[in-house]
């Protein structure tokens, strides 16, 4: 049977595990009005300037100022505060280290959340600043394998409206190869679910669209079918005899009661109807009733008439006639 497993979001490197938090995703408008200027300050200075402008001075400017240099130094410990900090300096200096910081920030936070349970907070967070950021491409698996946790956590909840309605709000923000992957894991969670609770009528039906479709593997398809069919032939034999059994399988469409397991089952059927003729057989006979045993014979092998089994009961019963 199809089981999804969760993925784990590794984080680049260690951090402290928090819960899903506010964190500042946009540059300080300070940052942004400083590249229009004509002789750009120094970091130092343009940290210094700006904070003094917003009325900081003496001590508490220098334990600012320390307090920043402290975030961007020690940034990878730090990553609530670290997203808007390497924000700002990609801002100032837009550099592939800047960049690459900045999207490492990003990341590890979205993989905070995850392992934190907060799958869509993590995707929704990820999504957004990789727009924001055109890091989309950069950040397309670790997108997808949020996506992933949290659709497999609704299945696990079996809540197939949450997620539907989460794959639907998906359409605009995964490349279309990658939502057709998670559509195809939550078709193959519901048909699994039915084939295991459901009936026969209400699984065959939608399993044979999953595979028509190509949203399951011919080995999916081939486990799923052959225990329904095998299952429904035993419920049949139960209630109406090995016979009935052996006509349903044999019945089936070409592609499916040509199935190995299928084919095997079909002999089955067919021999528990012959044992089960040849046993009536041999009480008729063994009470020299042998009238009556050479007539279940002969009506027998006008349903079937190549059984083996019984042609070898009635060529051993006319031998045995005076």
């Amino acid at each position: 049977m199809f089981r999804a497993l969760k993925i784990t979001a590794f984080l680049l490197f260690s951090a402290s595990m928090v819960f899903a938090q506010e964190v500042r995703t946009d540059p300080d408008n300070y940052w942004l009005q400083t590249k229009t200027w004509e002789d750009p300050l120094s970091s130092a200075q343009l940290i210094e300037s700006s904070l003094t402008a917003s009325g900081l001075s003496g001590e508490n400017l220098d334990n600012y100022i320390n307090r920043y240099n402290q975030l961007i130094n020690n940034f990878k410990n730090d990553l609530s505060d670290a997203i808007g900090i390497t924000i700002d300096r990609w801002t100032l200096w837009e550099n592939t280290k800047s960049q690459k910081d900045m999207n490492d920030a990003f990341r590890n936070w979205a993989a905070v959340l995850n392992n934190n349970g907060n799958y869509i907070d993590a995707f929704n967070f990820l999504n957004e600043v990789s727009e924001k950021y055109k890091l989309k491409n950069s950040n397309r698996n670790l997108l997808y394998n949020l996506s992933y946790n949290q659709l497999i956590e609704f299945t696990k909840n079996k809540n197939s409206p949450g997620a539907e309605s989460f794959l639907n709000s998906s359409n605009n923000t995964l490349p279309e190869e990658d939502l057709k992957k998670l559509k195809q894991i939550l078709i193959q969670e519901k048909v699994s679910e039915t084939v295991k609770n459901g009936s026969y009528e209400q699984s065959l039906p939608l399993v044979r669209q999953a595979y028509s479709t190509s949203n399951i593997s011919r080995s999916v398809w081939e486990s799923w079918i052959t225990v329904l069919h095998q299952n429904k032939a035993l419920t049949i034999a139960k209630s109406s005899g090995w016979w009935n059994a052996w006509q349903f399988l044999k019945n089936l469409p070409p592609e499916e009661k040509t199935l190995n397991a299928i084919v095997n089952s079909t002999n089955t059927a067919h021999d528990n109807w012959s044992f089960g003729i040849h046993n009536q057989f041999a009480d008729l006979y063994n009470s020299r009733d042998v009238g009556n045993a050479e007539q279940l014979l002969k009506q027998a092998l006008k349903k079937d008439p190549e059984n083996k089994y019984l042609l070898k009961d009635l060529s051993d019963l006319n031998k045995l006639k005076p």
